[in-house]
């Protein structure tokens, strides 16, 4: 039962003194007496995915089958000068789709800068350059949800994320899903 899995859990973790910036965001089971549980570390009601723990546990046999510690923390100051409402007019600008695209929220998350979108392809002048990418580093950036309606790209509606760092505007990377 899941009050027993998070009881042996959260006195399992406590038992690891790792800081009370973790916190218990994901507990679900995962097989036939297997649990899946996440503790990533919060900062100013963000949770740090690349900073977390993950742990795969048996409570009825009280053991750890797995435990895995990603250990990339976000050293940023924190700051948030650029508004959801500005992420989304700078996706809205900068990037262009053959589709209807309309921006739909924008929520603050920690990612890793990846080079989703080709500068040159998609005419947008505020990515960083190759060697910011290439940094094992964390942002916290806007995750702006961007529908796009009957893509020649794609062939079909599409949403796209566009990672834009909260504190200096630039898009940052990128995800899709069909």
């Amino acid at each position: 039962d899941k009050k027993a899995a998070e009881a042996y859990i959260t006195g399992i973790f406590r038992n690891l003194n790792r800081g009370e910036q973790y916190q218990l965001t994901y507990l679900e089971p995962f097989s036939a007496g297997l649990w899946e549980a996440g503790f990533p570390a919060e900062l100013d009601g963000v949770y740090n995915d690349y900073d977390a723990i993950k742990v795969f546990f048996s409570p009825e046999q009280e053991k750890i089958a797995a435990l895995t510690v990603h250990h990339t923390p976000y050293e940023g100051s924190g700051e948030v000068a650029i508004t959801a409402e500005q992420a989304k007019t700078i996706v809205q600008e900068k990037i262009s789709f053959s589709g209807n695209a309309q921006a739909q929220e924008a929520v603050l998350v920690f990612t890793k800068p990846i080079p989703f979108f080709e500068q040159e392809k998609e005419g947008i002048d505020s990515v960083p350059g190759e060697a910011f990418f290439a940094e094992n580093k964390v942002v916290k950036a806007w995750k702006v949800t961007l529908l796009i309606e009957n893509t020649t790209e794609y062939g079909w509606d599409t949403t796209v994320y566009v990672f834009v760092d909260c504190a200096t505007g630039d898009i940052v990377g990128g995800d899709g899903l069909r």
